[in-house]
């Protein structure tokens, strides 16, 4: 089975390769993306640079071949990606994906949105269901990716009781869901191919929500506040 991941964040994949080998799989190949503007990315750049040394360290301990790569999407990356005969991606980009890109994939492409689809699509999704006051719609969801913005088949949602987090801030809230949540929807993704030959999932109706863009920082301090209430 060749599984194979792709990031901009290589300190994720250390975790991840660590909870995929408790199901006794581990990636085939792993892709790390170099950050991209300089003027704009500061945080991203530093992130990559203290963390893809010690991602070199480990895939040259597990034999795994690390490709870093300039672009998600270039011509480089995608020629690369139809050599490697991939039977699944997980994807930690922050990018929308070209068709070209998920095709290289024979079961596609898996990603862990921040948010409960179809309801929250974009970004700051569990800023927004709280904002909105739909604290059972706080978690993740796994999907099969698609060309549109978080409208991909729906593999799997983990919501987080925000009642028994609060009171928290909002970084806290994301810690959480992150080692709770999101890194365990790509094992189950996997484990359900493993187990199952194929991945179990479901078309959304978009028109049961919508999407959401970047909150405003006024609004992000109402959430904080929410937060912070027992």
């Amino acid at each position: 089975m060749n599984i194979v991941i792709i990031t901009q964040k290589p300190i994720q994949v250390l975790n991840l390769i660590y909870l995929l080998g408790s199901i006794d799989v581990f990636p085939s190949a792993i892709i790390a993306v170099k950050p991209g503007n300089v003027s704009t990315d500061h945080g991203l750049i530093d992130e990559y640079t203290d963390s893809i040394s010690a991602l070199k360290l480990q895939c040259n301990i597990l034999a795994i071949p690390l490709h870093i790569v300039e672009k998600v999407s270039s011509d480089e990356t995608i020629n690369l990606l139809m050599s490697l005969k991939i039977d699944l991606i997980l994807s930690l980009v922050d990018e929308i994906l070209k068709e070209n890109f998920i095709k290289t994939s024979i079961h596609g492409v898996v990603s862990a949105h921040g948010g409960i689809l179809p309801n929250y699509r974009g970004v700051d999704c569990i800023s927004w269901s709280i904002l909105n006051n739909d604290d059972h719609r706080v978690g993740i969801t796994a999907q099969l990716i698609d060309t549109g913005v978080d409208t991909g088949e729906i593999i799997d949602t983990q919501t987080i009781n925000l009642s028994s987090v609060k009171p928290c801030t909002l970084n806290e809230l994301h810690r959480k869901i992150f080692y709770k949540c999101k890194l365990f929807s790509f094992v189950r993704a996997v484990e359900m191919l493993v187990n199952n030959g194929n991945i179990n999932s479901k078309k959304q109706n978009i028109l049961e929500g919508k999407q959401y863009f970047s909150m405003h920082h006024r609004l992000r301090e109402i959430v904080e506040k929410k937060l912070n209430i027992i």
